[in-house]
């Protein structure tokens, strides 16, 4: 873990994450990116639970994942984490995903979250307490 990077996720792959040609599937990235900032954030403090009790909770509305390396079972990986930018109801993440064996960059990715109101389902400003506890990472 480094400033640029405050926060490293280590997964390692299954073999229910590969495709027909024996590498990992890019479904599997989704979801391992999901993991990596679901731990980002709680180890910040913010919970799913929490925020539904206060009636927000943050929904995808980009994903971008630029593919560098195969990775395979059962290789060990590490995603590393960092804020990319703040908005009004959004968070941008930035993440880099590599190979613990080699440290090979496997695959870059970006993620915009945005606080919706769980009632209207439009967008509302993130909550004052995750601001505040992102605001320095940023």
């Amino acid at each position: 873990m480094s400033e640029t990077w405050p926060h490293l996720y280590r997964l390692r792959v299954r073999s229910y994450d590969l495709d027909a040609l024996g590498h990992a599937n890019n479904g599997a990235y989704v979801r391992w990116l999901e993991e990596a900032r679901v731990a980002f954030l709680e180890e910040r403090g913010w919970s799913f639970s929490g925020a539904r009790q206060e009636g927000a909770l943050p929904v995808v509305a980009r994903l971008e994942v630029d593919f560098r390396a195969e990775v395979g079972y059962p290789e060990e990986l590490l995603i590393a984490t960092r804020i990319g930018g703040l908005g009004r109801s959004s968070l941008r993440l930035e993440h880099e995903i590599r190979r613990a064996s080699d440290g090979v960059l496997a695959a870059q990715a970006a993620v915009v979250l945005v606080w919706v109101d769980v009632a209207s389902r439009r967008p509302r400003p993130l909550p004052d307490a995750l601001r505040h506890l992102l605001q320095e990472l940023a």
